[in-house]
């Protein structure tokens, strides 16, 4: 997806879903931009004159492809599908494979350090050395279940992603930004999904063609 400008800055419309709970299993096509179009994570290049491209990370591209890899070990209930990170954007399929059960168990530390609005009696979260939660289950999932995004929801998990590479990216570049918003696309047919795998590994072959 291509951003639009909107007061000489580039932005990424929204796109959500009307009325679909992104917390339902199924497959979601994410597109992610870096602000104004910067090319934070690498080039694409050609070995060969006739050779296809290839897209060459850069420190910060290696950071968004470990972290993006890295997503099923802290939301095991999402799997991937295809992903590329391209100069200054990046495209992954995300499947949820199941809506979790709100509990103790299944909030990761990444998850409560990421949301700063989650409240327990009016204050945040907390997490000891052990990465304990010190605060009453029951509260906690009367808590979530009120905010927005829902915990399971592609939005939670999209954030997580974005926090932790802007967190190591900023100890490389200091400049680094992501745009606000981010494209989604509920994919609702095996041909659909099909497309966008093959179009997600064409893209570095297709960068710079109208």
């Amino acid at each position: 997806m291509k951003p639009r400008k909107f007061r000489n800055k580039y932005r990424v419309d929204s796109t959500r879903k009307p009325n679909w709970d992104y917390r339902r299993p199924g497959a979601y096509y994410i597109t992610l931009v870096t602000k104004n179009r910067v090319r934070f994570f690498g080039s694409i290049v050609k070995r060969k004159p006739n050779s296809e491209n290839e897209m060459r990370l850069s420190e910060l591209g290696k950071l968004a492809e470990k972290f993006w890899q890295e997503i099923p070990l802290h939301f095991p209930f999402v799997e991937l599908g295809n992903f590329v990170i391209m100069p200054d954007h990046m495209h992954g399929m995300l499947i949820i494979k199941s809506i979790p059960e709100i509990n103790l168990n299944t909030i990761s530390p990444r998850e409560l350090e990421t949301s700063p609005d989650l409240l327990v009696n009016d204050r945040k979260f907390e997490v000891n050395n052990d990465s304990n939660l010190r605060a009453n289950a029951n509260t906690i999932r009367e808590k979530m279940a009120s905010i927005s995004p829902k915990y399971g929801s592609i939005s939670t998990v999209v954030r997580s992603f974005k926090s932790a590479v802007s967190k190591f990216a900023h100890r490389i570049n200091p400049d680094f930004k992501w745009h606000t918003n981010y494209h989604d696309y509920v994919v609702l047919t095996k041909n659909v999904y099909q497309n966008m795998q093959r179009y997600t590994l064409n893209n570095p072959k297709n960068w710079g063609k109208k």
